[in-house]
């Protein structure tokens, strides 16, 4: 891998632009103006995919293009033109432009991968992936976010909150501590599909699960750490291993807390759950 600086290179992917060679040419009182002499810029970013071919190391070349027609084949056809190796493309129209607070995009891998990048707001997704990376930065390693038990929206969001979870997690390159409680609790809050959420992370940013019991109040949950793992969050728990795998688990007791007896039966649970998960995976 290369240790130069400009190893990668992020370059506006427009299409064919020009400039004037007669900008300081006017035209004389009563006389039409001459006629426009335009010469075609050269294309930056598919002049250094040239440039690149015959140097040693590879240099990571990115493209950013704001499309109004954003078709996947229109996009291929631009990262082939360009020789790059991420065209992101970002769409205009619909209340999203230069100007806005959302943006959405979808990047294309010259290796034919397509990632979408969900609408949300610019400033709030950027402000919480910039703090993650700040923490990482002085820590020098990655940290694990824990998703929250939630009891009530925000009525201005764009994204829900796992595609957040997925994006800060992408953007900031960090982990993630996947409460399957705090699921749960919030899927029942907020009447949405807990298996929605749990398949929208991605597998490979999981490194623990946690698991806990909550308070059943009818029509609503909190999450308090003070019951035993109800069925439902086993249920959720067995999806979650066959989806991410044996990851490492931990149970929250933090009060009501029962004889060692029953919290090693809790365990032992546990481990039965995950194991049982794993042979159907397989």
């Amino acid at each position: 891998m290369s240790t130069d600086p400009r190893a990668a290179c992020i370059v506006g992917a427009a299409r064919r632009t020009w400039h004037r060679d007669d900008a300081d040419v006017v035209a004389a009182d009563g006389q039409a103006p001459e006629p426009l002499q335009l010469t075609e810029n050269p294309d930056i970013l598919a002049g250094l995919a040239v440039r690149r071919a015959g140097e040693p190391g590879h240099q990571v070349l990115v493209g950013f293009a704001a499309e109004t027609d954003t078709s996947p084949e229109i996009a291929q056809g631009k990262l082939a033109r360009k020789g790059c190796d991420l065209l992101v493309v970002n769409p205009v129209g619909n209340g999203l432009g230069f100007g806005t607070i959302d943006n959405e995009a979808v990047v294309y891998g010259a290796d034919g991968t397509v990632t979408q990048i969900p609408r949300g707001p610019k400033e709030a997704l950027a402000n919480v992936v910039q703090r993650v990376r700040t923490v990482q930065d002085i820590l020098g390693r990655r940290i694990l976010l824990e998703n929250v038990s939630s009891y009530v929206t925000f009525r201005d969001s764009q994204l829900s909150e796992w595609e957040f979870l997925r994006e800060v997690a992408v953007q900031a390159d960090c982990l993630i501590l996947l409460d399957v409680n705090n699921i749960y609790v919030s899927a029942v809050n907020h009447e949405f599909a807990a298996l929605d959420y749990l398949n929208s992370i991605p597998v490979d940013r999981v490194q623990q699960i946690h698991l806990a019991g909550h308070e059943n109040h009818g029509d609503y949950l909190i999450d308090t750490h003070d019951h035993p793992v109800p069925d439902p969050v086993w249920e959720l728990y067995a999806a979650a291993v066959r989806r991410f795998g044996n990851v490492s688990t931990m149970i929250e007791r933090d009060a009501n807390i029962p004889p060692l007896e029953e919290l090693c039966a809790e365990l032992a649970a546990a481990r039965a759950v995950a194991e049982r998960a794993l042979v159907r995976a397989a």
